[in-house]
């Protein structure tokens, strides 16, 4: 039932937004990815993504478009538009949000397979240039990805990382549904300790200054999981072989890089 009524849901948006046709099976909007993938040349397509470059010459316009779905924001979608037929193209600035929608084309550029040549366009958020924090051929240091956290998933440095984390818990997951495991979702919020695990972080109500178990949210203090070894041991007497992948919490007193205060922790448990 829910997902039938997020499918309608989306079929209630904006024709525009959507993409329907014969090379894809959902109604999401169309990435360049896909794109590049299917190649639906001389199809009407819509997408939605950022600007990396934009150039004039003469009355038209080349606009590098990306959506995040490559593993190169350099591997990115040239759409070409006519000043006539646009007359915004001018207040398109790097880093605006647009909608296209347009025809796509083989392209005359030997690098360049095929370009969008675009119908039309809808500014979805504009970005001033000057103010904003990653510009092009800028160098992105680690400290200003850090002070710009809602922008940084657009830095090339930062894609990768959670690219590699993606496809590494893709791979982990794989493994052991090929070899039989059972993947068991350990509570954050316990009060089971583990031997030698480290210090746990206590859990109580924002509002609350006392310490007294008498009045404490759960009746009783409760911490954040350190370790689920002890729920995959009582999984094992049941499934045999199970494994969990869940973020893990360590008060350790030592502050330094060596130490994180979250992580994700794989732990494996066989019986026998």
């Amino acid at each position: 039932m829910f997902h039938l009524s997020l499918i309608l849901n989306l079929r209630q948006l904006p024709r525009n937004i959507l993409y329907t046709s014969r090379f894809t099976h959902t109604i999401y909007p169309l990435t360049i990815r896909e794109i590049y993938d299917k190649k639906p040349l001389n199809q009407s397509i819509n997408l939605i993504g950022y600007l990396l470059n934009v150039r004039k010459l003469k009355t038209h316009y080349f606009l590098d478009l990306f959506d995040g779905s490559l593993t190169n924001n350099q591997k990115h979608l040239q759409v070409v538009a006519s000043l006539d037929k646009h007359p915004s193209l001018p207040h398109l600035t790097y880093g605006c949000s647009i909608n296209v929608q347009g025809k796509l084309i083989r392209s005359d550029h030997p690098k360049q397979e095929f370009e969008l040549q675009a119908d039309n366009i809808d500014l979805i958020n504009s970005c001033d240039a000057t103010n904003y924090p990653f510009k092009p051929k800028f160098e992105q240091t680690l400290l200003m990805l850090r002070q710009h956290e809602h922008l940084r998933l657009r830095s090339t440095f930062a894609q990768v990382i959670f690219r590699l984390r993606s496809q590494l818990m893709l791979s982990l997951y794989e493994y052991f549904f090929k070899h039989n495991f059972i993947h068991i979702q350990t509570p954050c919020l316990t009060q089971n300790d583990c031997e030698g695990g480290g210090e746990t972080f206590r859990i109580q109500p924002y509002q609350s200054q006392t310490t007294s178990t008498e009045k404490e949210y759960f009746n009783k203090q409760v911490y954040l999981t350190v370790s689920g070894q002890l729920h995959l041991e009582t999984a094992a007497n049941g499934f045999g072989r199970v494994y969990t992948l869940n973020p893990a919490f360590r008060a350790d007193k030592n502050l330094s890089r060596f130490h994180l205060a979250e992580f994700w922790m794989l732990e494996v448990e066989v019986a026998g």
